[in-house]
């Protein structure tokens, strides 16, 4: 009985993704979307995502312009092995080709978008700047290439690319140059704060002393106010006070 219910459940979650591919294929990509959700909400896969639904429905939000929906399926992509990969296919008829390309797509998409709304949004998700799963290499030598023509932007966003990294360091010393450039420059206070934040929450052997973590705080503190008497873009006022509670509480 237990063969057979499975077996039907097998028979169902395909059903659904192939509708899905149909309607996407038809231009009904609501049509898609819901079908795409029933598969994944069938959780076939019992412990774990069931990724190459994720991917597709990805690719369909995408098509839809819905890019925050699509990022957070594209992260769940992002999390499973080539075996994951190939279990999560029908059959597991997927090769190590497709895989590579799925994932370089999924990559760039996620990448894009995590920029996109830093600047345009401000906020920074601590979970983006994870190197396993995305590479900011390209986006550090794209900003490069706008220094003759804004040194300063460039250096800001410089900066943004490393913090992203993870590097929080290296991106200090970038939005310090920037803010150099241009002292009222509240998006470097504002994102040099957090690195600092971060910074002063770094563990492990070779995690900085209890005294360069309190002088950490002190500064990201000290940007996070400086931000709240220079600008008056809501925006990162917003965002500063986020940090500055986050900050206390911690």
């Amino acid at each position: 009985m237990g063969i057979l219910k499975q077996f039907a459940e097998r028979k169902q979650h395909r059903a659904y993704v192939k509708e899905g591919e149909k309607r996407e294929g038809a231009g009904d990509f609501q049509g898609a979307i819901e079908s795409y959700t029933k598969a994944i909400e069938m959780k076939i896969h019992k412990d774990k995502p069931d990724y190459m639904v994720h991917y597709k429905r990805a690719c369909t939000y995408e098509k839809m312009k819905e890019m925050g929906k699509a990022t957070e399926d594209f992260k769940i992509f992002l999390m499973a092995d080539d075996r994951d990969l190939k279990a999560s296919s029908f059959a597991g008829a997927v090769d190590s080709f497709t895989i590579g390309w799925q994932r370089a797509a999924a990559q760039k998409r996620v990448t894009e978008q995590a920029f996109e709304r830093i600047l345009s949004t401000y906020e920074y998700d601590v979970g983006y700047s994870d190197g396993k799963l995305y590479d900011w290499g390209h986006w550090f030598k794209k900003v490069r290439e706008m220094l003759k023509q804004n040194p300063q932007e460039a250096t800001y966003r410089m900066g943004l690319v490393r913090l992203l990294h993870g590097k929080h360091k290296e991106a200090i010393q970038l939005f310090s140059k920037a803010i150099e450039m241009k002292s009222e420059d509240a998006r470097s206070c504002l994102f040099r704060g957090i690195a600092h934040t971060l910074e002063s929450r770094r563990g492990g052997l070779f995690g900085p002393s209890p005294s360069a973590k309190e002088l950490s705080r002190t500064n990201a503190l000290r940007d996070f106010e400086r931000v709240t008497t220079i600008t008056k873009d809501n925006a990162l006022i917003e965002q500063a006070g986020k940090w500055k509670e986050n900050l206390a509480s911690n």
